[in-house]
């Protein structure tokens, strides 16, 4: 016996949930696509290279990045087991960031890709999938672990693809007292001179007829 309508719950509007809560998923995708494919090598109308083709491959890979001293001086030892999983199955490479597992399919299996899926492991928890926070995390590891050039070359796709980026600000250094005194006097002497101007200013109004 069906329920009837009256009882049924409103239908959802708007926006799907994902998209509210990982609102630029899609340009993340995108920039990294148009920074990494087609990748070097890449043979038969494929774009993707396997670089990791067996599963003891990809977690000697993640073993490589979690115990270099870089990473445990950025994001700390509690990283220590994560383990990587086939990814059999799946329609999309995926991370666990409770379990600490990065699951990536035989036919994605490059390096970039799973830096990807590291990152999301190390966002912080209730930060959005894909923002400012992981794209952070993301650009810092392709720096340290596929260099410079592809690290510029997914910072220049995510500015291309209005991908918002945390930014780190840089600390004012404290002025030494000469710095200072300069400062003083400089401020001293814009003073004097818009002081002057004014009263220039007054004196003609008053020769004004």
């Amino acid at each position: 016996m069906t329920a009837p309508l009256s009882n049924l719950p409103p239908r959802r509007t708007g926006p799907r949930a994902p998209y509210r809560m990982d609102p630029q998923r899609q340009r993340v995708y995108d920039a990294e696509r148009a920074a990494f494919l087609p990748m070097p090598g890449a043979r038969d109308g494929h774009r993707f290279v396997v670089e990791l083709p067996e599963l003891a491959d990809l977690q000697r890979f993640l073993d490589f990045v979690r115990t270099s001293r870089w990473f445990r001086r950025t994001f700390g030892n509690q990283y220590y087991d994560m383990r990587a999983q086939d990814g059999r199955g799946q329609i999309h490479s995926a991370a666990n960031a409770g379990h600490r597992t990065v699951s990536v399919k035989r036919a994605y299996r490059c390096r970039w890709i799973v830096l990807h899926e590291v990152a999301h492991v190390l966002t912080p928890a209730g930060c959005q999938k894909h923002g400012p926070e992981y794209v952070k995390i993301y650009l810092q590891l392709v720096r340290h672990y596929l260099g410079r050039a592809a690290w510029r070359a997914l910072y220049d796709q995510c500015k291309l693809h209005r991908v918002k980026m945390q930014t780190r600000k840089r600390a004012r250094r404290p002025l030494t007292p000469e710095q200072r005194a300069v400062l003083i006097d400089r401020l001293r002497e814009a003073r004097e001179r818009k002081q002057e101007r004014d009263q220039h200013i007054a004196y003609l109004e008053g020769q004004a007829p």
